[in-house]
């Protein structure tokens, strides 16, 4: 994982034909990544800004699990689904966490190099 900015890291997977834009979600108090380049499947536009990045269309993290239950086949649970415009995260009102409806700024990264999940940054 790689630093661009005090927002964002670079993630970059298969030969460099993956790259995922990682960022701090102040609803979920975690790291989510954003799709910008893949042959994989599909991909987010993002505006090139590292200090104010926007991301389209928006960002929807789903599981099939409801804490330690496995949901019905087919059945997913939204996990947090936001936009990212200017900078901001704007949550969507079926978020189902405290932030849910709010917009904020898009936090720094909070982690100090080398150390989240063993990776030197």
């Amino acid at each position: 994982m790689a630093q661009i900015g005090t927002k964002l890291r670079s993630a970059t997977s298969n030969n460099g034909q993956h790259q995922r834009l990682m960022h701090w979600c102040p609803g979920c108090d975690e790291v989510h990544g954003i799709t910008i380049k893949s042959s994989l499947g599909p991909k987010w536009q993002f505006n090139g800004d590292y200090e104010r990045p926007t991301f389209n269309p928006s960002v929807l993290l789903q599981s099939n699990h409801d804490g330690e239950k496995r949901l019905p086949a087919g059945q997913m649970r939204t996990e947090c689904h936001y936009f990212i415009r200017d900078g901001r995260i704007e949550f969507c009102g079926d978020s189902p966490h405290k932030l849910a409806g709010q917009t904020v700024d898009l936090p720094d990264w909070p982690y100090a190099p080398s150390t989240y999940g063993g990776i030197d940054e």
